[in-house]
């Protein structure tokens, strides 16, 4: 439940369906997970490559929006393999929740948000009703995280530029505000999940590396799965590490490339 966006890749010519939201959906629908997406998509070409990726990759859009504008964007350049982000718009994506999509999310098991969907005034409605996952991405803030984190199922973040002790720190910040569980991905350094009771550590799986876009994303996806599935943790992180390692050999959070509307412009 969220933010979506196209990926633009001006050197490729070619654009992708990404956001942190879209992406942990579809990536959950890999996993075997019956997943539906609630987020609100443009009427141009991008809404429709959105909206078609959904499809295919079977994640329903009952409850989506399709709103008169322009979808997110993103500008994505790289650097040794990593992504940078150069421009972006959010479009017609930032949306109000009515009664009715609480109503929506109460019939499923669980419900992720992140911190650039701004649907952060409804995350207390939505834990209400169901579980929450949330992607603090890397935000430290202790009041924020307090906030937020004391309605979570999973709280999850990037830490790839936190040294151990500053992982630690917010690991215990984010247990002590009451998630349930809390999951730091570390890029190079693996990634760790802890609850009040127990703790778990991966090591990344070597891939030479094409595009890191949406690997933070798929990993989520897949322990988001393992723990609703009931899988033992160190199982699921495996495959999570596994999984995430995959995406960053191609390009885009989830593929399903189409060419560029800017590229088009230029030509």
């Amino acid at each position: 439940m969220g933010d979506n966006l196209v990926d633009c890749y001006p050197d490729l010519g070619l654009e992708f369906p990404g956001g942190n939201c879209l992406n942990v959906a579809i990536q959950a629908a890999r996993t075997g997970m019956t997943v539906s997406y609630l987020g609100a998509v443009g009427t141009d070409a991008r809404g429709d490559l959105i909206r078609a990726t959904l499809q295919e990759e079977n994640v329903s859009f009952e409850r989506g929006r399709i709103i008169d504008g322009p979808s997110a964007y993103c500008i994505i350049g790289h650097q040794d393999g990593d992504r940078v982000f150069l421009d972006s718009n959010v479009g017609v994506s930032r949306f109000q929740l009515s009664e009715g999509d609480i109503a929506f999310a109460a019939r499923h098991t669980i419900v992720h948000s992140a911190q650039q969907s701004g649907t952060d005034e409804f995350i207390g409605a939505l834990a209400e009703q169901t579980l929450v996952s949330y992607d603090f991405s890397t935000i430290s803030d202790e009041k924020f995280i307090r906030e937020i984190g004391k309605y979570c199922f999973l709280a999850s973040f990037s830490g790839g530029n936190l040294d151990d002790s500053e992982v630690e720190e917010l690991v215990d910040l984010a247990l002590t505000s009451g998630s349930q569980w809390v999951l730091v991905t570390r890029g190079s350094n693996g990634a760790i999940l802890r609850s009040a009771k127990e703790s778990f550590s991966v090591a990344p799986v070597p891939v030479e590396t094409l595009d890191t876009l949406g690997a933070g994303d798929t990993f989520v996806a897949t322990v988001l799965s393992g723990l609703v599935a009931g899988t033992q943790p160190q199982d699921f992180l495996q495959e999570a590490a596994r999984r995430a390692a995959e995406t960053c050999t191609h390009f885009g959070g989830v593929g399903h490339g189409a060419p560029s509307i800017l590229h088009q412009r230029v030509t």
